[in-house]
């Protein structure tokens, strides 16, 4: 079964249901990996949706007809255009401290010509579900999807997804399937993920920014007297792209990442968390930031940054906090009760 922790406040807010942007970064601690997620969410038609954090039990929930029933509890936030409709899971964390994060992919072409060698087949908006039910690791996430089939080529370019992948030993991955081809990303140095074209893509867009340097800049080397010279703080990042495009955000939220990490690398969680924080913020859309899909103003919906959340895998700690209340909620994932059949009301 489905339970809400309501205790946890559950939270039911009006978005739209086209996913358009979204950010992860993670910053190493020695115990855990401290992962940021941005969640961005457009759409062009009155539509109401929803989102909520729920739990799910081991046992029986989300079953899958072939790989069976959930090994593992997990916490997610779940996506629903409406209480009847089927729901959509954006992120989630199980008990072992695996999280996943389903992010737009709009290049990505699954496996629905290949009918043979798999033993199971799931689409893409099931895939997150199996992964946090069946797997406790990246090794175990690595082993388990050559042995399914992904389909989904029928799916609209802007419901299509890969995926962000960390657990507790913190081991980093992206998934992608490329014509209809999985393809495994070790993500753990680089750390970074948003959205089209594919991760290769993104890795090979970062040389252009190869100038760029954590140090004040000095030109007196080759200066004409007193000028050129550095007034004032940041001028090390001229140039670091500033749109809300996934190459802009794939950048930023690098530069910034490997700045801190090399001149004050957080020690402490606290530390690690305004540090993530200050980085999902440097990409947190507010209304109006961000063109309309529509020229018609009854056809039109702002982009924004509807959540983020942390998570700690290691700790077993999954944060979140929505577009209109800031402040940061914690859930002890390890702390639930999975297994035992409590309903957190």
């Amino acid at each position: 079964k489905k339970f809400a922790m309501k205790s946890f406040l559950v939270i039911f807010v009006s978005i739209v249901t086209t996913i358009l942007g979204c950010t992860t970064v993670h910053i190493p601690l020695e115990d855990t990996l401290v992962v940021g997620r941005t969640m961005e969410l457009g759409n062009g038609h009155d539509l109401l949706s929803r989102w909520e954090l729920v739990a799910h039990d081991r046992g029986t929930v989300n079953s899958h007809p072939t790989l069976g029933a959930n090994v593992h509890g997990f916490v997610s936030i779940d996506v629903m255009k409406n209480a009847e409709s089927a729901v959509s899971l954006t992120d989630g964390m199980n008990e072992k401290g695996l999280t996943v994060s389903v992010q737009t992919f709009r290049g990505a072409e699954y496996q629905d010509r290949k009918v043979v060698d798999f033993l199971h087949t799931v689409t893409s908006f099931e895939l997150a579900k199996v992964l946090l039910g069946h797997t406790a690791s990246v090794d175990e996430v690595s082993a388990l999807l050559p042995k399914l089939r992904v389909v989904g080529n029928k799916t609209p370019p802007q419901w299509r997804c890969h995926w962000a992948v960390q657990d507790s030993f913190g081991r980093s991955i992206v998934i992608e399937y490329i014509a209809g081809a999985l393809t495994i990303h070790d993500n753990s140095e680089v750390g970074i993920l948003t959205n089209d074209p594919n991760y290769s893509w993104h890795l090979a867009n970062l040389d252009q920014y190869a100038a760029l340097s954590p140090s004040q800049p000095d030109a007196s080397s080759w200066s004409a007297g007193s000028h050129p010279s550095a007034v004032g703080h940041g001028l090390n990042l001229l140039g670091v792209p500033g749109g809300f495009s996934p190459a802009s955000r794939f950048v930023r939220c690098f530069v910034l990442k490997q700045h801190l990490s090399s001149s004050s690398p957080p020690s402490t969680a606290d530390e690690a968390v305004a540090a993530v924080t200050g980085i999902l913020n440097n990409v947190h859309i507010s209304k109006g930031m961000v063109p309309t899909l529509s020229s018609s103003e009854a056809d039109a919906s702002h982009e924004v940054t509807h959540w983020s959340a942390i998570k700690m895998p290691g700790r077993r700690e999954f944060w979140f906090r929505s577009y209109s209340d800031m402040t940061w909620r914690r859930v002890d994932v390890g702390g639930l009760e999975f297994g035992t059949g409590r309903v957190y009301e």
